[in-house]
């Protein structure tokens, strides 16, 4: 961890602070601050809001946002985990979290380890089955 990482904490950690505190404008000029030296990450945070179904909680998803260190190579992941939870059932049926609190949640860490499940256990048939049961049950959680 760099210095500049030990900045981001602390200005994220004084919004938390002031959210708590019921000042949202220290919080939201705080996290403003910080947000506006990040260009890159605001414009990627700017598309996820735009596709997210919920408005409600955007500053707190702008904490995890940027907690995430989110970047362009991060991006394609989470925006196919939203795409596919956007379809689900629990969405449908209008279950939808406040965007930070999905962020909290990672959903598209599930898509990495399916990846690396796959490519790990491609020749090894027991492993295959271990795989399979454990996909099958995640497919199940995600309807």
């Amino acid at each position: 961890m760099n210095l500049g990482d030990l900045n981001i904490e602390a200005k994220l950690q004084e919004a938390l602070v002031a959210l708590e505190g019921g000042d949202i404008e220290l919080a939201k000029a705080t996290l403003s601050s910080l947000w506006n030296k990040r260009s890159q990450s605001r414009k990627l945070f700017e598309r996820f809001i735009a596709e997210y179904p919920s408005e409600q909680g955007v500053w707190l998803a702008r904490i995890q946002w940027s907690k995430l260190g989110v970047t362009e190579p991060m991006v394609r992941p989470i925006f196919e985990a939203l795409a596919r939870d956007k379809k689900s059932k629990r969405f449908r049926d209008g279950y939808i979290p406040d965007p930070g609190t999905w962020l909290g949640r990672k959903p598209w860490l599930g898509s990495v380890v399916k990846e690396h499940a796959r490519t790990a256990t491609e020749n090894d048939p027991e492993a295959r089955t271990l795989r399979d049961k454990y996909l099958d049950r995640l497919q199940d959680d995600s309807v």
